[in-house]
């Protein structure tokens, strides 16, 4: 079986077959002209609507215009780094924290010092002052 073309140079194929401009083709879709130099430029893919669109535009289905293989690909792809990467460790905890709940030990972990300014709901002091 032949390989098929990738979703961005089927789109500009059969878009030059019909002799329409990226406009012409973003006005039948529904969607601004970036949107489609993006899908040109392989720069990212039409979302679910669009891509449904375009199979309508041009009579051919997701797997004929190259949507379903460049999908999966990336599916593929993200699926192997993630099984790849290197597992972080995490902290393990005393034996006391194991006896503390949960909201005390994200409190203590993760206790960031922060400013309110004179407009956060958080400022107490705000309300005085406006008093």
């Amino acid at each position: 079986m032949a390989e098929r073309l990738p979703f961005y140079k089927q789109l500009r194929y059969e878009r030059k077959l019909r002799g329409w401009s990226q406009e012409d083709v973003a006005s039948k879709v529904g969607c601004d002209l970036k949107s489609v130099l993006r899908w040109e430029n392989g720069k990212s893919l039409p979302h679910p609507y669009s891509q449904q669109r375009l199979c309508e535009l041009f009579g051919k289905n997701a797997e004929e215009l190259g949507l379903l293989g460049e999908q999966a690909g990336d599916i593929d792809t993200v699926a192997s780094a993630m099984q790849t990467s290197p597992t972080q460790e995490t902290p393990s905890l005393t034996e006391a924290e194991n006896n503390w709940p949960v909201s005390a030990i994200l409190t203590k972990r993760y206790d960031v010092p922060y400013n309110c300014n004179d407009y956060s709901s958080l400022s107490s002091s705000s309300k005085n002052r406006e008093s």
